[in-house]
């Protein structure tokens, strides 16, 4: 959060004392629903006196409440993970750390040894509130590339409760880097030296941060459903980029295509292809999905 210093006419004697104003507009889309008055008064008035007062509340309500302001919703995390368990039957469930929390990751082998698992490790990122076993895309992806030869790790992004929007999801955006570097150098550790993420829906937006860390270790993205918000950072990548979507895809990623076409024109190593027939979570066409990928990756991955 950020602070500037202001001298605040507290009454009519004159009176005035440094106290902290709140600059960044970001606080007031992250206080609790609740606190919804607050906000209306604190982005809207003009009197100085009311957005203080404003100011002082909704910090008062914030500490004593212990809100935290960009936090991941960590028993859904629980939830989530206690489901996985009991059903798990490929691949193992690790817990890695992003420096403040555990959070859940899947590490699934190369079960054909034809293509060693060694030369590149998939990162897999599934889409908004949804986990790392997901079984739309993300564990038709984990399971197959693994039979194909491809060790891959699934990780469990923030989420949070299903009520929440997509702006209450922009402020949890921020953790997902920490996640997803966590999830690198965990295969680093293993010997895996190159990296491959395939990310899908809300998921593409969330690999920006890591996508643009320098020495990341990342060769290569497939970005599978993505909205307009990717051409924030799909510009500036200069490593092969595999633009998919369903020709039956949601309306903001079919409308996007040609501006997300365009953000990455100076990447001669962009790539969109529309896949007939597949719709956002690629339902029925799971086989199709796999042969793109591996065909790209067998391209790409030297």
């Amino acid at each position: 959060m950020n602070y500037t210093s202001s001298r605040l006419s507290l009454d009519s004697t004159g009176n005035s004392f440094n106290l902290p104003v709140i600059t960044d507009t970001r606080l007031v889309k992250t206080i609790p629903r609740e606190n919804n008055i607050l906000s209306e008064i604190l982005m809207n008035s003009c009197n100085i006196r009311a957005r203080f007062i404003a100011q002082v509340l909704i910090l008062t309500a914030l500490i004593l409440g212990g809100t935290t302001l960009h936090a991941s919703d960590l028993a859904k995390e629980k939830r989530w993970a206690e489901q996985i368990e009991e059903a798990l039957l490929d691949g193992e469930m690790v817990y890695l750390n992003d420096g403040t929390n555990d959070f859940l990751s899947i590490d699934t082998p190369a079960e054909n040894t034809i293509k060693p698992s060694t030369s590149a490790g998939i990162i897999l990122l599934h889409g908004t509130g949804a986990h790392p076993d997901w079984p739309q895309v993300i564990y038709p992806l984990r399971t197959q590339l693994s039979e194909a030869g491809w060790r891959s790790l699934s990780l469990q992004l923030p989420i949070l409760d299903n009520q929440a929007s997509g702006a209450d999801y922009d402020a949890i955006m921020p953790e997902a880097a920490p996640r997803i570097l966590a999830g690198i150098e965990y295969f680093k550790k293993s010997g895996i030296k190159q990296m491959i993420i395939i990310a899908h829906s809300f998921g593409t937006l969330m690999s920006g941060d890591a996508l643009l860390t320098p020495n990341n270790s990342v060769i290569g993205f497939i970005g599978i459903g993505m909205g307009s918000g990717t051409t924030q950072f799909l510009g500036k990548l200069d490593i092969p980029v595999l633009d998919l979507l369903g020709a039956e895809d949601l309306e903001g990623v079919i409308r996007s295509a040609p501006m997300r076409k365009r953000s990455a024109s100076q990447n001669s190593n962009y790539a969109q292809f529309v896949v007939p027939n597949a719709d956002h979570f690629f339902d029925g066409e799971e086989k199709q999905l796999l042969e793109i990928v591996l065909n790209w990756l067998r391209n790409t991955v030297k």
